[in-house]
């Protein structure tokens, strides 16, 4: 009776310990502002960094050697989940098209007032401008020094001034820089975008707002969709080559698809779920809309995983051409036709669907991605996002040749690069994330205040705003701007 008291007693002392840790370092990664986030997205942010982190991961140890997917038989199903972490950058797109777009829905759907694009133009430059620019420094000098020479001063300027998903510069220096382009293109946009929809959207009833709204970014679906539909099989040409010079007629394909697509599609995903979510947790939170979905929430969440995993056995399978998955060979020739012109898309519904079950999701559904290693994954994301590719080839170039002389197995060799992920990439983000990012974000809200104008009225009218309204908008939607 007395080791049971005795062990019982050891538990409970190594939970307060952990919880004690935990805390220690939340408030040592706090910055402020992560308090008014959605907690389960900040782990979804923890997952689609960790995602990356394993795909490229394990995508360097089979060129090298060092993991070996199975091709063949059940294993091959694994395989698919292994390699299916490319798709994180969807994700990330996902979250910053619901996160940045849920300020504009608000003010769409409640005439509360319009948010400020300097504001938003200024949170956005000081969020990616200081980490960004400290790690191409850094990359530049000591890991492509040629990139330094006059011969390459124009793709250093590509780099500058966020254009990397351009051919010149796609995948080069640091091969994840190119979806930190696309990313500040869309903030760029953004603020336009949402006050042309705006225009068509600001009248009427509310209910009728947002049927307006789904159908302005089914447009943005389309246009997402039929770029790369133009590039990819037209190859560029068509009734606009007919229209534009050579020379405009190819500044328009860099700026409307770049190398691989502009994913508007997959924003408008995200973008999507932010008008639903502003509608049911602000005009009717009790309707029949916010209940359907509440009950339904397991069930896209579950949907949206199976989705997932059907898209990633066909991005496995052609991985792996003619050497896996047999059942899809008499479908060879229209999955190589419509991968890149379809599964941004399908990537896109299948993450909005599982983070719409998962901010409507009971305790249960939600809890696992609010357990604090995973938020404070997703708080240092970017910073691991940005150095892990990188730190990866250092462990091929200059750790594994030290290794491969003591004839260690694949498992063992895996295990140490995993290892050499933990104890450089992790600390080095922390570092940054404190160092760097933090102070630019402080920065940046100081200087946010210094232009800042409260405004107490609707636009167009001389009233305030209904008490039980803004209250609705300023407590049901936290708003992270940190995606």
């Amino acid at each position: 009776m007395g080791d049971e008291r005795s062990f019982s007693s050891i538990l409970a002392l190594i939970g307060q310990r952990m919880h004690s840790a935990g805390q220690s370092i939340s408030q040592f990664l706090d910055d402020g502002k992560h308090k008014n986030s959605i907690p389960v997205l900040d782990g979804v942010r923890g997952i689609a960094c960790l995602s990356i982190i394993t795909f490229h991961m394990n995508l360097i140890a089979r060129f090298n050697g060092i993991w070996t997917p199975a091709l063949d038989g059940p294993g091959a199903f694994a395989s698919a989940a292994s390699l299916f972490g490319e798709a994180g950058v969807i994700l990330f797109f996902v979250l910053s098209g619901f996160l940045l777009f849920l300020p504009y829905c608000r003010a769409m759907l409640t005439d509360t007032p319009w948010p400020s694009v300097r504001r938003f133009y200024l949170r956005r430059a000081f969020r990616i401008f200081p980490g960004y620019y400290v790690a191409l420094f850094l990359m530049l000098i000591f890991l492509s020094p040629e990139y330094l020479n006059w011969s390459h001063l124009h793709a250093v300027w590509l780099f500058i001034t966020f254009r990397m998903d351009f051919p010149l510069t796609f995948q080069l220096v640091n091969a994840p820089f190119w979806t930190l382009a696309l990313e500040f293109q869309y903030y760029l946009v953004l603020p336009w975008l949402a006050l042309a929809i705006a225009c068509l959207v600001r009248r009427g009833k509310q209910r009728g707002r947002l049927i307006k709204l789904a159908g302005c970014l089914l447009l943005l679906f389309v246009y997402g969709v039929g770029t790369r539909y133009w590039m990819i099989v037209l190859g560029g040409e068509g009734p606009l080559s007919q229209i534009f010079s050579p020379f405009w007629l190819e500044q328009l394909k860099l700026y409307s698809y770049g190398s691989v697509g502009k994913d508007y599609e997959v924003f408008a995903s995200g973008m999507l779920v932010a008008g639903i979510y502003s509608y049911t947790h602000i005009i009717a939170p009790i309707g029949r809309l916010s209940h359907l979905i509440r009950r339904l929430s397991p069930f896209l969440f579950l949907l949206g995983l199976t989705l997932l995993y059907m898209i990633s056995l066909w991005h496995f399978y052609l991985l792996f051409p003619g050497k896996t998955l047999h059942f899809l060979d008499p479908y060879k020739e229209s999955l190589y036709y419509y991968k890149d012109i379809f599964q941004p898309l399908l990537y896109g519904i299948s993450f909005a669907l599982c983070i719409q079950g998962l901010l409507y999701g009971a305790t249960w559904l939600k809890r696992p991605f609010e357990w604090g290693p995973l938020r404070w994954t997703g708080l240092i994301s970017y910073s691991l996002y940005i150095w892990h590719y990188s730190i990866c080839l250092l462990f091929i170039g200059y750790c594994l040749p030290r290794f491969q002389p003591l004839n260690w197995g694949q498992p063992a060799l895996f295990t140490v690069d995993w290892l050499w992920i933990l104890i450089t990439a992790f600390p080095l983000s922390i570092v940054l994330y404190k160092v760097v990012e933090i102070p630019g974000m402080r920065l940046g809200e100081k200087i946010c205040k210094r232009f800042e104008r409260p405004k107490k009225y609707a636009p167009g009218t001389e009233e305030p705003l209904p008490a039980e309204v803004a209250a609705r908008g300023h407590q049901s939607i936290a708003v992270d701007n940190k995606a």
